[in-house]
């Protein structure tokens, strides 16, 4: 989802259909019709925002409202480029398949966050606030039971920028006092031994997680 965005998956869905029998054609006609659905939805969001910004006479929430309309036609056209883009689609992406876990999320979001911070897109400060209306956007749902997020452990494809991530994640964690996202650390011998510090810091302040 991350890498080639909904566009690319519509091609790779149909490029399958291409190559595969009668029998499994209609799964991935359901496939396709699926992120129609997302798109759709994505497209009414957008349009709620330029309604909203419309109205407002608040200059700074006219200016969030614009370029959440704008980020979300973007990413119905091609692969999410910056954090802001890829927190979008996948939240989008997790209402509309009713997804209650959300993975090893400093995998696909930590390059995003980095590349981000080292080009001058987004500050510390501004990444943290879209980490926490993230968190709160999990509060809300209120699953009771789920709502968990992993960071860290062994696999990782881009450790360094995935424990930067993993960093970012846990001081969400301690600015947001909610139940939810039940964020989980995972830690093996040789990781960077400042994720630990983070959470025994954050676990130290009263947090239930990591």
């Amino acid at each position: 989802l991350m890498s080639l965005g909904i566009p690319g998956l519509q091609k790779l869905i149909n490029k399958s259909a291409q190559s595969t029998n009668e029998k499994d054609k209609n799964f991935y006609i359901g496939s396709v019709l699926a992120l129609d659905v997302l798109i759709k939805v994505c497209r009414f969001y957008s349009e709620q925002a330029k309604t909203l910004s419309k109205i407002t006479n608040d200059r700074s929430r006219k200016n969030e409202l614009d370029l959440m309309s704008e980020v979300l036609e973007v990413i119905t056209i091609s692969a999410p480029k910056n954090l802001r883009e890829a927190i979008q689609l996948f939240w989008l992406y997790s209402m509309v398949g009713d997804i209650r876990n959300y993975g090893r999320m400093d995998v696909y979001l930590g390059d995003f966050y980095v590349k981000d911070i080292q080009s001058g897109i987004l500050t510390e400060p501004n990444a943290l606030k879209l980490l926490q209306s993230l968190w709160q956007l999990m509060a809300d749902r209120n699953t009771r039971v789920h709502g968990r997020v992993i960071i860290g452990g062994k696999g990782r494809p881009n450790e360094p920028n995935a424990d930067k991530f993993a960093l970012l994640a846990m001081e969400t964690t301690r600015t947001v006092h909610e139940i939810e996202p039940q964020l989980s650390l995972r830690f093996y011998h040789g990781m960077n031994p400042s994720l630990m510090e983070k959470a025994l810091t954050v676990i130290g302040e009263g947090r239930t997680y990591p």
